[in-house]
């Protein structure tokens, strides 16, 4: 099921969508909404930047962080 929808830039449109909506929320939706939640989380953010799962998963986003090589096609432009 989808629980997030993005709808913009289109006032009537967005209002058409949200009047089409079911009433209440269905029971799945509010299961997958609790566990987004989590558990057992750090009190702060200095207790969660010290963990070890914070660390390996700082590391391996950082080594895809690479600036992207771009081609502007400018070049051949003297200044």
């Amino acid at each position: 099921g989808c629980d997030v929808l993005l709808i913009c830039n289109q006032r009537r449109a967005v209002i058409e969508v949200l009047d089409a909506l079911p009433a209440g929320p269905y029971p799945q939706t509010q299961v997958r909404l609790m566990r987004m939640h989590g558990r057992g989380h750090p009190s702060d953010l200095a207790t969660l930047r010290a963990s070890a799962a914070w660390r390996a998963a700082a590391a391996r986003l950082g080594a895809d962080n690479r600036a992207p090589e771009l081609a502007l096609g400018d070049d051949n432009v003297h200044g």
